[in-house]
């Protein structure tokens, strides 16, 4: 369906529909200025349609309207409590903002502004996102609305800190495809989410089969296995970024691991050292199709649906054109009959971006506005960009369902380049597979891990070898003799972070989460 003006301009376009065939055979405005839209579909439930088919063909009638009412205002850090956004003081940008009696919701924008438009007239409140170690004052903001097409506004939003904490957090990201004998990039995201200034450092722990070649910010220190940054102190909610560009080692076939790490500082008095690590495994291919999407499980047992697992995924892009992009705007589309909306999480994204929800389309929008975004044969590692978010899926999956992902990328004026689709397979639990050793190379599973974890591809000399857990700094944590090419380490006891297992020449790295 598109709506136009008297010229002929689009003023708004809406597919509906589901996985098979849906057919529209009349429409009608209505005497509140809507219009109702009547067919057939032969669609279960998928997309738009949320009951199965009960026949072959169904009638199918929905009710649409493009008038509404708008709630804004505006989401910023009081960190002195005095109620005023102050100089110095950061805005929340890309925060959740809900109306509850509805569950409609938006995002703020770069600038802490919001605007959320409810369909209805009456009474509404709207509530911000929980944010850690700050209380938003007030909790929720009234919005009545006596007709349509009105606007309530000044429903601001200051988060006060709850006490003094201390939290620096870390995200690494993979801008490409990584492929044996080239180049490859990270985007390595830091910030500060606590309530005081905090003066971070960065480390940076290549995996074995890549070497550091260069950064956007130069190294405070490089040593054989890390690369540190010591950076300028962080006030409450800024952030900063570091491109790392590396060179995988040439030989090395295709779906070889290649899984670096980051970990920020300090790290003993942070109020939340979960997010103190990061890891991505990225494998090495032959694709030369840079905008993709990546999901971070393949597979999920219906027994870790009843805990709501998150899935994350990256939607990774680049300007392969001769000349700058001065837009990109990414249109994901979201089945919010497999996955529940009310979760997603924004998690980061390589330049300032701007999110929406476009409700009446299932679609999640970035829009990265004059993003300047270089071309390839201008400088290949900063012609890259990506979105990353979190989302649980529904716990009334059941084995042999599978949740797909993909989307489209607007370049400018460009037609759309549609992306690969992931997919995640809903599975029954079948126990740990085995794992067969790779030649020269520890190999642990499953990774990250949380109980223990498993390791083949020891080499044994006389009969025996020694394997070593350390931490991410070298201190020891276990040392065992093993007779065994494969062997089992209990890992429930150790804090989460990023440790190394080593045994003689070789090393491999795993995530206690």
């Amino acid at each position: 369906m598109v709506k136009i003006d008297s010229l002929g301009k689009i003023k708004w376009q809406n597919t509906i529909g589901g996985s098979l065939r849906d057919a529209l055979t009349s429409v009608q405005h209505t005497t509140d200025g809507g219009i109702i839209v009547g067919g057939f579909s032969n669609s279960n439930i998928s997309l738009d349609k949320t009951e199965n088919s009960l026949g072959l063909n169904d009638f199918w009638i929905l009710k649409l309207n493009d008038k509404y009412n708008n709630i804004s205002g505006r989401l910023f850090a009081d960190v002195n409590s005095n109620g005023v956004q102050d100089t110095g003081e950061s805005p929340l940008p890309l925060r959740k903002i809900v109306e509850q009696s509805t569950g409609r919701f938006t995002f703020s924008d770069q600038i802490g502004n919001y605007r959320l438009s409810v369909l209805e007239s009456g009474n509404f409140s709207v509530s911000p996102q929980a944010v850690s170690w700050f209380t938003p004052v007030p909790n929720s903001h009234p919005a009545i609305f006596t007709s349509i097409q009105q606007t309530d506004s000044l429903n601001d939003f200051a988060f006060q800190p709850q006490n003094s904490f201390e939290d620096v957090f870390i995200l690494i990201t993979p801008l490409n495809n990584f492929r044996s004998g080239y180049p490859g990039s990270y985007m390595i995201s830091y910030g500060n989410y606590g309530t005081t200034t905090v003066a971070p450092t960065v480390y940076f722990y290549p995996n074995s089969n890549v070497t550091f070649q260069s950064a956007t910010v130069t190294p405070s220190q490089i040593t054989p296995d890390s690369i540190l940054w010591n950076l300028p102190p962080l006030i409450p909610f800024q952030t900063g970024s570091i491109i790392v560009t590396v060179d995988v080692i040439p030989g090395l076939p295709i779906a070889t691991l290649i899984n670096s790490s980051v970990h920020i500082e300090p790290y003993s008095l942070d109020a939340n050292q979960s997010n103190n690590n990061s890891t991505w495994a990225e494998y090495t291919d032959s694709s030369l199709f840079p905008n993709n999407i990546l999901v971070n499980e393949d597979t999920l047992t219906t027994t870790q649906l009843s805990n709501a697992p998150w899935l994350e995924y990256i939607i990774r892009f680049q300007n392969t054109g001769n000349d700058t992009a001065f837009t990109v705007k990414i249109l994901n589309p979201i089945d919010t009959n497999k996955l529940n909306l009310s979760t997603f999480e924004f998690t980061n994204a390589s330049h300032p971006v701007n999110l929406n929800w476009i409700n009446y389309q299932r679609n999640m929008e970035f829009k990265f506005e004059n993003i300047l975004l270089v071309d390839s044969n201008t400088n290949k590692p900063l012609s890259h960009g990506f979105v990353r978010y979190r989302i649980q899926p529904k716990t009334t999956l059941t084995a042999g369902d599978s949740i797909t992902n993909f989307a489209a990328i607007y370049f400018d004026f460009n037609e759309p380049v549609i992306t690969n689709t992931a997919k995640t397979s809903i599975i029954l639990p079948t126990g740990i597979a085995s794992a067969s050793p790779t030649q020269g190379k520890l190999h642990v599973f499953p990774n990250p891990a949380e109980n223990s974890i498993n390791i083949s591809g020891i080499q044994l000399e006389n009969g025996k070898a020694q394997l070593r857990l350390t931490d991410i700094y070298g201190k020891l944590i276990l040392e065992k003799t093993v007779t065994t090419t494969t062997s089992t380490l209990e890992t429930n006891q150790l804090a989460n972070g990023v440790y190394l297992i080593q045994s003689g020449g070789m090393r491999a790295t795993f995530v206690k989460q």
